[in-house]
């Protein structure tokens, strides 16, 4: 199995994206997604993670995503 690269900064802005997905699948264990607006992680090591709960609306996940950037900033992770 490949191994995926690793990077430092998983909470950067550069690596998390709104997506609507409509598939069910699992990563690392966690239960299948169900149809929604998601924040995804895109970082190599992490690609196509949802980090968020399922939304009905694009704008709900971007608050949400705004929300884990400003944590991030204000904890300096």
């Amino acid at each position: 199995m490949k191994r995926r690269r690793q990077t430092k900064d998983h909470n950067g802005e550069h690596w998390l994206e709104i997506r609507f997905l409509t598939k069910g699948y699992h990563h690392f264990g966690c239960p299948p997604v169900q149809p929604g607006w998601y924040c995804i992680r895109v970082c190599p090591c992490h690609s196509g993670m949802p980090v968020t709960v399922a939304f009905d609306t694009q704008d709900k996940a971007e608050q949400a995503r705004q929300a884990m950037l400003a944590a991030s900033r204000k904890l300096k992770t």
